[in-house]
C-alpha cells in the first residue's frame, strides 16, 4: 500500500542553516521512503497559490490519469510563477535575501529594534493623545501548518489607551485596518501590539500615517450616530408603526434607516 504524507508546508530548505526551529523538508520524507508527498506551493516554498504531489513515479502518473486532475490543474501562469521560484533554490546561498517568507523570517533582531525606534514617534504623533506607544519585546509566531507552536524573538510597538478617552482600541484597529494600505497588528495583554518582522515598506507605513487622524475623526461621531440610531428606534417604536401604516411597515423604516448608517460608513475616508 502506497505511503502518503502530507508535508503541508512545502519547505525545501533546511531551516537549520538559517538558525531557525527545525520544520521537515519533502526531500527528508522522499528519502526517509514516503511514495507521494503533498504540499503547498506558497507557504513556506514562497511560490504561488497551488498544490504539488512529488514522489514515485509511477503512483504520480495513476494520479494524473484521474479525471479530477483535469478539474484541479493550475494554469500556465501559475506554472510559469512556480518555476521562477523553483530557479531560486538552485542557488541556496541567495535564498534569504530572494524569498520574502524567509528574508522576513530571518530578518535580525536587532534591525527590528532600530525600525521599532525610527516609527514609535512618528505613530505616536499621528494619533491622539490619549493612546500612549512604546517599544516593546514580542514574540513573532511563524504559525499555519508550519511551525504552529515556534516563536521568534522580536520587537513592535505597543498602543493602549487611557481609560477617560473618547476613543476605544477597536476604533484604532477599525482606522489601520482602512488605510490604504491595511496594517493588520493582534491583541496582546490589553495593547494593540504591532510586530515589525515583516515590515518591509517603512517609508510607505510612515507616510500613509497622516490619515489616521482624519479616520478616528470620522469613526467617534459615526459610533454615536449608530448609539442614537438605537435609542431614536427603542423609544419611539409606535410612532415609526403608527408612520409604517402609511407605507409599508415599520420593518421597512429600521432597514432603511441601517442601511443609511452602513452606507456612510462605506463612503467615509477610513474605507479607501
Amino acid at each position: 500500500m502506497p505511503f502518503v504524507i502530507d508535508l503541508g508546508s512545502g519547505n525545501l530548505s533546511d531551516f537549520g542553516n538559517y538558525g531557525l526551529p527545525d520544520e521537515p523538508t519533502v526531500r527528508q520524507d522522499l528519502q526517509d521512503g514516503v511514495d507521494l508527498v503533498t504540499f503547498s506551493g506558497d507557504t513556506l516554498l514562497d511560490g504561488p497559490q497551488c498544490g504539488i504531489i512529488a514522489g514515485n513515479k509511477e503512483i504520480n502518473d495513476k494520479v494524473k490519469s484521474n479525471p479530477l486532475k483535469r478539474a484541479l490543474r493550475v494554469d500556465k501562469m501559475t506554472l510559469a510563477a512556480l518555476v521562477e521560484v523553483l530557479r531560486l533554490y538552485q542557488n541556496p546561498a541567495q535564498l534569504k535575501n530572494k524569498l520574502p517568507t524567509l528574508a522576513h523570517l530571518t530578518r535580525s533582531v536587532d534591525d527590528i529594534h532600530e525600525q521599532t525606534l525610527r516609527i514609535e514617534a512618528d505613530l505616536a504623533n499621528a494619533i491622539p493623545g490619549s493612546f500612549t506607544v512604546s517599544t516593546v519585546t514580542c514574540t513573532s509566531q511563524v504559525g499555519s501548518g508550519s511551525l504552529p507552536m515556534a516563536g521568534i524573538p522580536s520587537y513592535g510597538l505597543a498602543i493602549s489607551v487611557s481609560g477617560d478617552s473618547s476613543y476605544s482600541i477597536t476604533q484604532l484597529v477599525d482606522a489601520m485596518r482602512g488605510l490604504a494600505r491595511p496594517v493588520i497588528g493582534r491583541m496582546s495583554k490589553g495593547a494593540y501590539l504591532l510586530d515589525l518582522r515583516c515590515l518591509d515598506d517603512e517609508t510607505e507605513f510612515v507616510k500613509q500615517l497622516k490619515d489616521l487622524h482624519g479616520v478616528l475623526s470620522v469613526l467617534l461621531p459615526l459610533q454615536a450616530m449608530s448609539i442614537m440610531v438605537k435609542l431614536c428606534w427603542s423609544t419611539s417604536l409606535p410612532a415609526w408603526k403608527q408612520i409604517g401604516r402609511k407605507r409599508k411597515n415599520a420593518g421597512d423604516y429600521r432597514s432603511v434607516l441601517v442601511l443609511r448608517i452602513e452606507n456612510l460608513a462605506m463612503t467615509s475616508p477610513w474605507c479607501l
